[in-house]
């Protein structure tokens, strides 16, 4: 059986909803307030997902050229919460301030929560810059470009509110 592993980083979605942009990063966005859940300039590997959906199908057309097991990593986009609160200021004119997640939440939910258990074990990975490679998918798809950091932060930003899709 053919096998694709397309790997990316945290969801980052236009729409409203379950999204890393929704859960976390703009979940107190009404307050001028960007949450971060580590080290504010620790860059985090993130993925835009109309970008892998269009490299999934991209892949897919390509797998007669692909061996029977494909590990293939989609670098996406890679960015701090710190980076994100200045893309969206320079985007809206606001003034936001970047504010740590409150963990002891989990804690408190751990016990009746298994999400917040699992949250708590991957804690570290909030203050451990990383990146995905984009050497594979370069030599597999040299075609794709993915969608710039600028134009990610504005299709977010239209679906939030008309005065931030505006400025």
């Amino acid at each position: 059986v053919q096998t694709i592993i397309l790997r990316a980083g945290d969801y980052l979605a236009p729409e409203i909803g379950d999204s890393h942009v929704d859960m976390i990063y703009l979940r107190a966005f009404a307050k001028g307030v960007v949450t971060t859940m580590g080290d504010p300039e620790i860059e985090r590997a993130h993925v835009w997902l109309p970008d892998m959906a269009r490299a999934g199908a991209m892949l897919a057309d390509k797998r007669a050229d692909l061996p029977t097991f494909s590990d293939i990593p989609l670098p996406g986009l890679t960015f701090s919460s710190a980076q994100l609160a200045r893309a969206i200021e320079l985007q809206t004119g606001r003034t936001l301030r970047v504010k740590p997640f409150p963990w002891w939440l989990f804690s408190v939910t751990a016990p009746l929560w298994e999400l917040a258990r699992e949250m708590k074990e991957m804690r570290y990975l909030y203050d451990t810059p990383h990146r995905l490679s984009g050497s594979r998918m370069a030599k597999i798809l040299p075609e794709f470009q993915p969608t710039s950091f600028e134009q990610v932060v504005a299709e977010i930003l239209a679906q939030r509110s008309p005065q931030a899709a505006a400025a």
